[in-house]
């Protein structure tokens, strides 16, 4: 049984059905087709609305990346010179649980921020 199965209908962010999960697996390809209804419906969303979505606020990768996204829209990332004219920056790495199902993953954020 795969982790995807073992979680419940409303934790899944997205299934494919039975006849694509074979094809899949079978080394095939599902094509992708644009929903017209689906992309007239699209909007823009608030970054704080998207954020405290329930599967975001349950993962702690998801929520220090939308912190990151927020913080760097609302502030900017200032770099600061030094002496010699060198600019200091870079990220740094964390490695959080994905929440929303088992496992981790690393994400790289600005030191600055």
């Amino acid at each position: 049984m795969s982790n995807l199965t073992k979680l419940s209908a409303s934790d899944r962010l997205m299934e494919l059905a039975p006849k694509y999960e074979t094809l899949v697996k079978q080394g095939g390809e599902i094509e992708l087709l644009p929903q017209e209804e689906e992309i007239l419906c699209a909007d823009w969303i608030d970054m704080e609305d998207y954020a405290v979505q329930g599967v975001w606020t349950q993962s702690p990768l998801y929520k220090e990346m939308n912190r990151a996204m927020i913080d760097a829209a609302r502030k900017g990332i200032e770099y600061s010179s030094s002496k010699d004219g060198d600019e200091a920056h870079g990220f740094v790495s964390k490695v959080l649980p994905v929440g929303f199902r088992p496992g981790s993953n690393a994400i790289y954020v600005s030191s600055k921020l």
